[in-house]
């Protein structure tokens, strides 16, 4: 059974421990041996070869107590010179090895009092010379400014400070600074972790040039734009209307010809004017067509909240209107509000709802389904019909300006309805595109970027 010391007794150090025991094993040995033996030895012979017997079992207990405390202080020793190696251990990894750069310096006095291989190197003194130097020496701030950041840091407000150093050589680089006070054994040390940051600096004043000159750049290329923009709208009223004078004196003059000779004229003649009419009426619809896509490039956006199902239905209403003859199907699903330009984002409708109409006039029931999903946080909307189609391998030409898959005799148009639609759609942020099988229809896609409040359990 292991016998517990007392807490208070544990806690004594080894050397008053055997102390006490010696003193009180003396106090008691001297009381009560002698009294002892004259109990034990009546024989007066006896009596003095057990005094001597007594005396060499004292020696014997002194002898083993002082092993002991020995021993224990040799244990104690030995620990504190384990504790010391691991210690230099310690501070060989965390100083004399480190690689960055390392300087313990007198916060009162900025003496540098000790420094690591590696700032030898970085400053370009040998250790001695560094370690008679003060901080006043290498940092180019005047002393009043450095006594200010030694006070900061030593009240431990500030560790990351930002200097100039001088190095042996007289070159001087821009450093960056972690430091804080560390304690020894009779004062208080700043341990300073120093870290080259010349290169930084100068990539950062390269980016400063660079964006300053991108700026100037900016601006520059910006008014260019404008005045382009300026001579380009010119241009566009001054040809429509260079355009239209003589369309409108044509159309004119074939009036008059119709009105007054038009019992006179031989029937190929009558053709030739009617002809004449025709293409002047699609000019003037080409004029327009071309000043609208000039203006979608120009034109900001004005967004409001837009309920799509009643915006289609408005212009499935006006095309079923202009098409009373024809036995067109329009299948309309729920459509959700979005966020544009309502004007724009009608004139997409119209282009596309009169695309499929006009494609699917040789079939004896048009059939045009117009739908809605939800992907890629985007609305999908999309217009198919039963119409003529096409062939995909041309499908990359369908939303260029003047470019049409099929003859204008067959399909009248000017070729710039979907080219519109694609440049309305790019200033919503969304995306066109198409897909098609020739004589089984097509079905024309754009998408529109879901805003924050959209929901879409509209759908």
């Amino acid at each position: 059974m292991k016998i517990q010391l007392p807490s208070f007794l544990r806690n004594i150090r080894l050397e008053y421990k055997v102390t006490f025991s010696y003193l009180i094993f003396g106090f008691l040995w001297i009381l009560f041996s002698d009294a002892l033996l004259d109990r034990l030895v009546p024989d007066d012979s006896l009596l003095t070869q057990f005094q001597t017997y007594k005396g060499i079992f004292f020696i014997l207990i002194t002898s083993a107590l002082l092993y002991v405390l020995v021993k224990g202080h040799m244990v104690e020793l030995k620990n504190a010179g384990d504790k010391l190696r691991e210690s230099e251990n310690h501070y060989k990894a965390l100083f004399v090895d480190n690689l960055s750069v390392i300087l313990l310096v007198n916060p009162e006095t900025g003496k540098i009092e000790d420094a690591n291989p590696a700032a030898s190197s970085f400053y370009g003194w040998p250790h001695d010379k560094l370690c008679s130097m003060s901080i006043y020496d290498i940092n180019t701030l005047d002393t009043e400014q450095i006594n200010i950041k030694l006070r900061a840091v030593n009240a431990q407000m500030q560790n990351h400070l930002v200097f100039r150093h001088r190095l042996a050589n007289g070159e001087v680089r821009d450093v960056e600074v972690f430091t804080g006070p560390i304690k020894t054994r009779d004062k208080t040390m700043l341990y300073s972790h120093v870290h080259d940051i010349t290169g930084q600096k100068n990539a950062e004043e390269e980016v400063k040039k660079l964006n300053a000159t991108l700026e100037q750049r900016i601006e520059a290329r910006t008014r260019q734009l404008k005045e382009v923009n300026q001579e380009l709208e010119s241009f566009a009223y001054s040809v429509s209307h260079d355009l239209r004078a003589p369309l409108r004196h044509i159309s004119g003059y074939v009036a008059l010809l119709e009105e007054q000779f038009s019992g006179n004229l031989p029937e190929k003649a009558s053709h030739y004017m009617h002809t004449v009419t025709q293409s002047t009426r699609q000019m003037g619809i080409l004029i327009d067509d071309l000043l609208q896509f000039s203006r979608t490039s120009r034109q900001e956006l004005r967004k409001s909240l837009i309920d799509m199902n009643k915006l289609v239905n408005e212009v499935i209403h006006e095309s079923q209107s202009q098409n009373q003859e024809r036995k067109i199907t329009f299948t309309l699903n729920k459509l959700p509000e979005v966020l544009g330009d309502q004007a724009m984002l009608r004139q997409v409708w119209v282009n596309l709802i009169g695309n499929a109409i006009k494609y699917t006039r040789k079939k004896e029931e048009a059939s045009i389904n117009i739908d809605c999903s939800y992907k890629n946080e985007s609305f999908v909307f999309s217009v198919s019909d039963n119409g003529v189609g096409f062939n995909m391998e041309y499908a990359h030409k369908l939303f260029g300006v003047f470019q049409r898959l099929h003859s204008s005799v067959e399909f009248e148009g000017t070729g710039i309805g979907l080219a519109n639609v694609k440049r309305i759609i790019q200033k919503h942020d969304g995306e066109v595109w198409v897909n098609a099988i020739p004589d089984h229809g097509a079905t024309f896609y754009f998408s529109i970027p879901k805003f924050p409040e959209d929901n879409i359990s509209q759908l």
